[in-house]
């Protein structure tokens, strides 16, 4: 985990994938997370949102 910014109503973080992609995740609520720790996430695809190198939603939610 690279960054992590505790907002009050939700959390981000930057994860940098072992792939060598980065990933940003927004979490409902505040959430005690340092950087440099590890974390094992899922999701649920219906609500993701995935972006292109060129910034545009792949798949944009209906």
């Amino acid at each position: 985990m690279a960054l992590v910014e505790r907002l009050g109503n939700e959390t981000n973080i930057g994860l940098k994938l072992p792939s060598g992609a980065a990933w940003l995740v927004v979490l409902d609520g505040d959430h005690d997370f340092r950087p440099g720790q590890r974390v094992e996430l899922t999701f649920d695809p219906a609500r993701a949102i995935i972006f292109g190198s060129d910034g545009v939603a792949r798949h944009p939610r209906a």
